[in-house]
């Protein structure tokens, strides 16, 4: 396929650990994962990614199962199970099935039932008293009727320590499984069921404190019965380097409560020999409730619970067929639709530098008490979205010669999502009431006597800003509709059946969104329009023979209208505070190798690497995550390393009774990069490059195997990212050096 495209094999995966989409970045060169503060996966591929951590952002990398749709990232969890292969599609994508992305798409196909009983089992343990249990079982259940069940348990203890009081934190427990049900009741007729689900309950991550940056400049101001926390978290310690060390409020369960379930139903009807009509449809539901700490340290600055659902219908149809002899022309039309509900609640409980009136307002009043001394215990965010898609779309293929081949194909999609949004309290009244008697100063209702009249307001309401500095009671409304057209052609030559060259250029499209944080002013809710992205690709693919293959890539990204997470200046009486902005113009230029050889018997080695260069173009100020401006222009995309190394290696030989040992590693390597744009020093993340090896002996027949293993056995310590939360700075880390045994049996 003239693409560029990563497919390891669902055996490979098992054997180097991979369980999650997270730890693709060991084998997909290009490819990033971090969590965000609030417990969200969030994907890069070739630089094209977007920070935001709520729930309702369609991604700029879409996942799939079996090209069956996960359309946000907090349901791809349980996607790598019981996997046949994996295939990452890079550049963008959504002209040949599913959503539009910018960045490109992971598909997992899944292990299919067979026509015959099989089954097999896999059993992990390691350090933190890790427990992971994984089957299947698979074979006919009737004529014509085959079933596979796929189930894993995931089970850990905490591996997180304080470092300032006596607790650990991070246990494991999370659970997913897979029906697959396929069907042919005709010579004509395929049908494939597939039910799956995942239960995590987990304890979320805490983070590392690494500075006190106060939103309001001169830090706290006292309050009666409320805790003023500017000394202890100006003198608070700094988190050691070292990945288990972190700090979070004791006494607080941080166990998640996430589950997610999906059906979904496939047919394929072949109208003839050369025509098949396709029907893809699912239905998936999310529930998420997970709690977490984001400041970083044993005090209540900022605590929350996200609370959100997820419910996604989707319908595709597609006709595919071939005319011409030796199928000359490849051809597919099909259309999708695709409507989705968000529900997105977080409750924060604040302490803050910005949780009341304070600073030059101590001489006015409100029944009798200063308004200094009005603070509030905490908000509650409430984002609402109703997504709906459709889109149709077409390609062709055809065979200009038996050695050059020209492709085509396009998608028209037509987008709506209908917001409602805005902050409020906890239930306790104390936002809604500091928030009102704002109101009532920035609208002028205040008397000689500097007594404050507030806003009218009731518990419980919406209490965002409008532009008149009135409360909107009812929050702010929006629609976003948008239309694109994406496309992509392309020109293939086949020098011999081993060796190819392509060339590409693609249209893509990612959808518009909306900031959902603390929205106190209408302004923070203005969406940002969709991004556009224009890929220019040149590549080549050959086999080397006897020994492996070869596979290289370079690429040039023009980028509209880039999607960040940044602040927007609000102006009189809360300033700087988060929002979506777009950088009008960037662009992204690299390339990348992807490299297998067995140079001879039993030993392979696979490199790949990708090279990245991003640049904001002309001039762009934005304000930066410390509350100042920051010039953007010429500076490289925050959280993108110029360079993504992925290398293993593994040497197998016979042994004792036709036992087979081998041995192996893997090292990945990401440069450093800049957490966000001139952020300085506080926001660097270096490099990293952790070591991963393992060791075993497998049966003649590969029916058992035992493998030890040791992942980042030299304890690289990795940070994966550093953000300006509330007031303090914290940053994440990646899991510390881990070892085991995992055995394999297959019946």
């Amino acid at each position: 396929m003239p693409l560029s495209i990563t497919a390891v094999t669902g055996e490979s995966m098992r054997n180097l650990g991979i369980t999650n989409t997270s730890d693709l970045a060991k084998i997909v060169p290009g490819f990033t994962a971090v969590q965000s503060p609030y417990g969200a996966p969030l994907y890069t591929l070739r630089g094209i990614g977007f920070f935001e951590e709520s729930l309702g952002v369609s991604p700029t990398v879409a996942v799939y199962v079996d090209q069956v749709p996960l359309p946000y990232s907090a349901m791809t969890e349980g996607a790598a199970l019981d996997l046949e292969r994996v295939e990452a599609l890079k550049g963008p994508q959504g002209t040949l099935f599913g959503q539009n992305s910018t960045g490109g798409a992971i598909n997992y196909i899944a292990a299919k039932p067979t026509d015959h009983f099989t089954a097999g089992v896999t059993g992990d343990y390691g350090r933190f008293n890790m427990l992971n249990l994984e089957g299947f079982v698979s074979g006919p259940i009737a004529e014509g009727v085959n079933v596979r069940v796929a189930a894993r348990e995931e089970r850990r203890d905490a591996w997180q320590y304080s470092y300032t009081h006596n607790d650990s934190l991070g246990s494991r427990n999370f659970q997913t499984a897979r029906i697959l049900l396929d069907a042919q009741p005709t010579d004509t007729l395929k049908i494939e069921l597939n039910l799956n689900g995942w239960s995590n309950q987990s304890e979320a991550q805490a983070l590392q404190f690494q500075a006190y940056t106060p939103l309001v400049q001169g830090g706290y101001t006292d309050a009666p019965g409320f805790p003023n926390l500017a000394h202890d978290l100006a003198n608070y310690p700094v988190a050691p380097h070292n990945d288990r060390a972190a700090d979070w409020d004791p006494g607080v369960s941080f166990q998640r409560h996430d589950w997610f379930y999906q059906a979904s139903l496939r047919g394929d009807l072949k109208l003839d020999d050369r025509t098949t009509l396709t029907s893809i449809t699912a239905y998936a539901n999310t529930k998420i409730n997970r709690p977490g700490d984001g400041d970083g340290t044993i005090y209540p600055s900022q605590r929350q619970v996200l609370n959100g659902r997820i419910i996604s219908i989707s319908q595709e149809l597609r006709l595919a067929g071939s005319v011409g002899s030796s199928d000359q022309l490849k051809w597919m039309v099909g259309g999708n639709y695709e409507h989705s509900s968000v529900d997105d609640v977080q409750k924060f409980i604040l302490t803050g530098s910005n949780t009341g009136l304070g600073h030059g307002l101590d001489s006015l009043t409100y029944k009798g008490i200063p308004i200094g001394d009005y603070r509030f215990s905490g908000i509650e965010e409430r984002d609402f979205q109703r997504v709906r898609t459709a889109a149709g779309f077409g390609s062709l293929d055809y065979n200009i010669t038996d050695k050059l081949t020209a492709q085509g194909s396009v998608r028209y999609t037509d987008s709506r999502n209908r917001y409602n949004g805005c902050i409020g309290d906890r239930g306790d009244g104390t936002a809604d009431l500091v928030l009102a008697l704002l109101s009532g100063i920035a609208t002028g209702h205040v008397d000689t006597n500097g007594v404050v009249t507030p806003a009218a307001f009731s518990v419980g309401q919406c209490a965002t800003f409008g532009a008149d500095n009135t409360l909107l009671a009812d929050g702010i409304h929006h629609t976003l509709h948008e239309t694109n057209v994406s496309w992509r052609g392309g020109l293939s030559y086949k020098f011999t059946p081993r060796v190819m060259v392509y060339a590409n250029v693609t249209q893509g499209y990612k959808a518009g969104a909306f900031a959902t944080g603390a929205i106190l002013r209408a302004a923070q809710s203005t969406p940002a329009p969709q991004e556009e992205l224009r890929a220019y690709e040149a590549g080549f693919k050959a086999e080397i023979p006897r020994t492996g293959q070869i596979t290289g890539a370079a690429f040039y990204y023009d980028y509209k209208d880039k999607q960040l997470l940044s602040f927007l200046d609000t102006g009189f009486p809360f300033g700087v505070l988060p929002g979506l902005i777009t950088v009008p113009k960037s662009r992204v230029e690299g390339a990348e190798l992807d490299l297998t050889v067995r140079p001879f018997s039993g030993f392979t080695v696979r490199f790949g690497g990708t090279y990245i260069n991003t640049k904001v173009k002309g001039s762009y100020v934005t304000p930066d995550q410390l509350a100042g401006t920051v010039q953007i222009g010429g500076l490289p995309f925050p959280n993108t390393p110029a360079w993504q190394l992925t290398n293993d290696a593994e040497y197998s030989f016979p042994a004792f009774n036709g036992k087979t040992l081998f041995l192996g590693g893997t090292l990945t390597y990401r440069s450093a990069t800049e957490a966000a744009f001139g952020g300085g020093p506080l926001f660097h993340i270096p490099g990293y490059a952790p070591l991963d090896l393992r060791a075993g002996v497998e049966s003649a027949n590969g029916d058992w195997r035992l493998q030890a293993w040791g992942r980042n056995v030299t304890d690289h310590y990795e940070i994966n990212f550093i953000r300006r939360i509330y007031d303090t700075t914290v940053r994440s880390t990646g899991m510390p050096a881990t070892y085991g045994i995992t055995i394999s049996k297959k019946f």
